[in-house]
């Protein structure tokens, strides 16, 4: 009597299969010959292949774009984490326009994104407005915004973000005058903020009475007015902070802020991160003088 081998996927019980192909997580040639077993392996491996995805766009139809946009194409429910950069308007309008649904996403990194907010088009900011409402983790760098409250308007559509980070980001305009917009994100305990837009944004938070609780601060220090934007909003935070990390690129400014901050006064804070830069090329060091 001939004995048929079991396949892989009546070998173990179902409730054993994710675990076992969780421990694959990183190794694609594995998780691709796994994928070959059965729809149901097929799917799991999937989770962990499509996990992370990073949309490097330097044409208007790049490959990848063009995929996970496909008429069919499953790849985007199981992307959780999404890092997108591009090199143009064009870029920007290509890959926004033509997101698939993203349901399982939970992380969002705009790279590079300059001054190309003004070019969008209406179906591209709907479609990143969309994406907004899943994510968890926002980060966007190297922007720069017409107005603080159009920034203010961009991160509010975040509304579930808990982890916000906004790295080398500036408005064009800091007009005192105007009103104000309110950040209203009521889940939000974790931030980093470096660039223009640190002063306006501690002011704002400072000023309103529903701000968020933030328990993780990350701030940089580039000039002597950050200083004492940065320790007032530590201020108002008060006993909930409980991890501060600071980057420092200058002794004076490291100075000011020591002058201004007295962190014995926050109880709850458990851990302090100095990132000190006092050179930005190496110290030459001066030949000692000959002795005879």
């Amino acid at each position: 009597m001939s004995h048929m081998q079991a396949s892989g996927s009546t070998a173990f019980p179902p409730e054993l299969w994710e675990p076992i192909i969780a421990h694959l997580h990183g190794d694609t040639s594995s998780l691709l010959n796994c994928g070959l077993v059965c729809w149901e392996w097929n799917a799991i491996s999937r989770l962990h292949i499509f996990s992370e995805v990073t949309l490097l766009v330097q044409f208007p139809r790049d490959v990848l774009v063009q995929v996970m946009s496909a008429e069919g194409s499953t790849i985007g429910r199981y992307i959780r984490e999404l890092d997108i950069l591009a090199a143009d308007d064009e870029g920007w309008n290509a890959i926004l326009e033509n997101l698939p649904s993203l349901p399982a996403l939970r992380t969002l990194s705009l790279s590079n994104v300059e001054d190309h907010w003004k070019s969008l088009t209406s179906r591209a900011k709907s479609k990143l407005d969309h994406v907004f409402q899943s994510v968890t983790n926002l980060s966007i760098s190297r922007a720069t915004f017409e107005s603080f409250n159009q920034a203010c308007e961009f991160i509010n559509n975040a509304s579930q973000v808990e982890e916000l980070v906004l790295w080398s980001v500036y408005c064009e305009s800091y007009e005192k005058s105007e009103l104000r917009l309110e950040i209203i994100l009521p889940k939000l305990s974790q931030i980093s903020v470096d660039g223009g837009v640190l002063i306006p944004l501690f002011d704002q938070l400072c000023s309103q009475t529903n701000a968020p609780s933030i328990r993780i601060l990350t701030v940089a220090c580039r000039k002597p007015s950050d200083a004492h934007a940065i320790c007032k909003y530590i201020a108002s935070l008060g006993p909930i902070l409980e991890e501060l990390s600071l980057f420092v690129d200058d002794g004076e400014r490291y100075t000011a802020l020591s002058n201004q901050m007295d962190l014995s006064l926050y109880s709850s804070l458990r851990v302090v991160t100095f990132d000190l830069t006092w050179y930005t090329d190496p110290p030459k060091r001066q030949a000692a003088p000959l002795i005879d």
